[in-house]
């Protein structure tokens, strides 16, 4: 019983906490963990959520854009940046 309250207390602070982080740090969260993966789970990534690169902010946008699998990027001229479905 003591250690089923324990992980409630536990998950309820985890929750809370993710719903208090504002847009602008998910954005520096997801940034700073997209160019930390390798580039087979970026590949990945882009596939499961048919999309391109991470956010037209960065400098390596158009390089992760030409390498981009999506199936997005063969059916239309554009595909929604992985940032914003995220």
């Amino acid at each position: 019983m003591i250690i089923l309250g324990l992980v409630f207390i536990f998950q309820f602070v985890i929750s809370c906490s993710c719903l208090a982080i504002n847009r602008s740090k998910q954005t520096d969260v997801i940034n700073a963990s997209w160019w930390v993966m390798s580039n087979k789970t970026r590949d990945e990534l882009e596939r499961s959520f048919d999309c391109c690169g991470l956010f037209n902010l960065t400098t390596l946008y158009q390089q992760d854009y030409d390498f981009c699998t999506a199936i997005c990027k063969s059916q239309s001229p554009t595909c929604q940046m992985c940032g914003e479905k995220f």
